[in-house]
């Protein structure tokens, strides 16, 4: 995974938490990322969460032009909540969210100096603008490009996340809210509840190559089903990296988990 994290442009400190040399503080992260609680494979994950269960980790999609972001991935509700639009702005986002929950501030402080984003002794200098979660939209990082967390705190939202009136086909299920997918007149297939795999191999038949990709980042899937699946719309896109992500998914995800 570190390979495609590395080509779609991830820095250095991301690469070092995914991998697991960078620790986060206790209790907040498992260490190393479990793969066992079922995520779809537009999700490259960085942390996961028992407690959730849930992940934060890299969203891209292989097919469209939409942007690559940052995500958290519900597995109880199946939804994306869009965390931040750069490195940087997770950076931020996870190290103040440490600092607001962690009782161990020398932790929090390890963790901010070993990602590059201060000092451990310039932590709360660095956050001192700051008081609630929300708060952190105010930060110069996220001005220009707001994350769709933040977009009931004010300001403009020029990201990719689906947002007003907009077709939903060139999104996956776990980015569209119910009330949504209930006011669209032209819902895609795979909102629908299908048979997803044999959705997708009619996609599939059909060269609708992102359908078959939307219909994959669905839920109604095991994991067991996704992996041959994933195989075989790799191999008919040709693009390398999406081979590389099958060849991940099929030696690393539990044959048992599902989303």
């Amino acid at each position: 995974m570190l390979e495609l994290l590395r080509s779609l442009g991830m820095p250095d400190w991301l690469l070092r938490c995914a991998s697991g040399e960078i620790i986060p503080p206790e209790f907040t992260f498992d260490v190393p990322c479990s793969l066992s609680y079922g995520l779809p494979p537009a999700i490259l994950p960085v942390w996961s969460n028992s407690a959730g269960p849930d992940y934060i980790g890299v969203l891209h999609h292989w097919f469209g032009d939409r942007e690559t972001t940052f995500v958290r991935y519900h597995t109880e509700t199946k939804r994306f909540t869009e965390l931040a639009r750069t490195s940087d702005q997770l950076r931020i986002w996870i190290v103040f969210d440490f600092l607001c929950n962690v009782p161990d501030a020398e932790e929090v402080a390890e963790f901010a100096n070993s990602t590059g984003l201060c000092p451990e002794d310039a932590v709360e200098d660095f956050f001192s603008e700051y008081q609630e979660d929300d708060d952190i939209a105010q930060h110069p990082a996220f001005r220009t490009s707001l994350p769709f967390r933040f977009v009931s705190v004010g300001g403009e939202y020029t990201g990719d996340f689906p947002f007003g009136a907009v077709a939903l086909r060139r999104y996956c299920e776990f980015e569209v809210t119910d009330e949504m997918a209930a006011q669209s007149s032209d819902l895609p297939p795979w909102f629908d509840s299908v048979c997803k795999p044999e959705l997708f191999t009619q996609l599939l038949k059909s060269n609708d190559l992102e359908g078959a990709w939307f219909c994959l980042n669905s839920s109604g899937w095991k994991s067991s089903e996704m992996k041959p699946a994933i195989q075989q719309l790799a191999s008919q896109a040709n693009i390398a990296e999406l081979e590389l992500l099958s060849k991940w998914l099929c030696e690393n995800v539990p044959e048992d988990s599902t989303y």
